[in-house]
């Protein structure tokens, strides 16, 4: 667990605080601590995986995708690479903006924003950028840094 999940959490944990006391004039302990438990512990098991093949791209981040997503190449119009910061993107998870579409972020940093065709976005934090472009130009898969 980084820093920065810790940050969130309590940072989470106060903001529920505040409102549960503001609402009712009075603290529920109990239902504090659940509330911040099920924070916690989705801050804690949110996982980002990214799979490549010549076929396709498959992402899912537990515990939100219950199954894998896959896009496959063909209906990718354009590969960006980029560095993001998670804050400017509206924190981690997953998060929707017209700029960048639906956006799965982990961290701040190298991420990649995939155009589809149907002009929808697709953004994700990636640990190893440099892993990835082997792979895209090991595929002759076309992309552009940023």
């Amino acid at each position: 667990m980084t820093f920065s999940n810790v940050f969130v959490f309590f940072i989470v944990a106060q903001l529920i605080f505040t409102l549960v006391y503001v609402n009712t004039k009075q603290v529920i302990d109990w239902e504090l601590i659940a509330i911040s438990l099920v924070v916690f512990i989705l801050t804690v098991t949110t996982n980002l995986s990214i799979e490549c093949s010549s076929k396709e791209f498959v992402f899912s981040m537990r515990p939100f995708h219950i199954s894998k997503r896959k896009i496959e190449w063909t209906e990718i119009k354009k590969i960006q690479l980029t560095t993001l910061d998670a804050i400017s993107m509206g924190g981690w998870g997953i998060r929707y903006s017209k700029a960048f579409g639906w956006s799965f972020i982990i961290k701040g940093g190298d991420a990649i924003i995939l155009t589809l065709k149907n002009g929808k976005k697709r953004t994700f934090s990636i640990k190893n950028n440099m892993k990835f472009v082997r792979f895209l130009e090991e595929s002759g898969i076309k992309y552009t840094i940023e």
